[in-house]
């Protein structure tokens, strides 16, 4: 079986259409997902399996989206999350952007270090590290992982 979608108001193809019914053939068929005997599907059941499948993918974030989205967390801009500073309050928003974005991303530690401050692959290990260990003894810094992790896994 197959299940096609047709734009709304426009009973022809269109470039829409044609990646709806891609995506959609790509659906598990003959499983509890979908079981159609020999009446048309409905499109209440397109929605149904259209929202099941949305809901079930995760998109992967950017390094610099992750950067952008702690700097403004910590009110800082991404230039001072890059830098060579040691402060503290710095340093540890440096820590949660790398621990993100291995977290998030399916980029290289090596690859993370170059683009948040160009730190070697140690220093994001570190700092994953660091961010498990304050995440496990302090209540704040907890809180700011949490706060973090919903902003960037909406």
């Amino acid at each position: 079986m197959q299940l096609f979608i047709l734009a709304v108001g426009k009973g022809r193809a269109s470039p829409e259409n044609t990646l709806t019914q891609g995506w959609l053939s790509r659906l598990p068929q003959g499983g509890s997902l979908i079981e159609v005997e020999s009446k048309l599907p409905t499109i209440d059941l397109a929605k149904r399996i259209v929202d099941n499948y949305v809901k079930n993918t995760s998109r992967e974030v950017s390094i610099d989206y992750i950067q952008k989205v702690v700097s403004e967390y910590f009110q800082m801009d991404v230039d001072t999350l890059q830098s060579k500073t040691r402060k503290r309050h710095i340093v540890q928003a440096r820590q949660l952007a790398m621990f993100f974005a291995k977290k998030l991303t399916k980029a290289s530690l090596a690859s993370i270090g170059s683009q948040i401050g160009k730190r070697d692959h140690a220093t994001v290990l570190h700092a994953c590290k660091t961010v498990d260990n304050l995440s496990s003894t302090d209540k704040q810094f907890r809180k700011y992982v949490e706060d973090l992790n919903k902003k960037l896994t909406l």
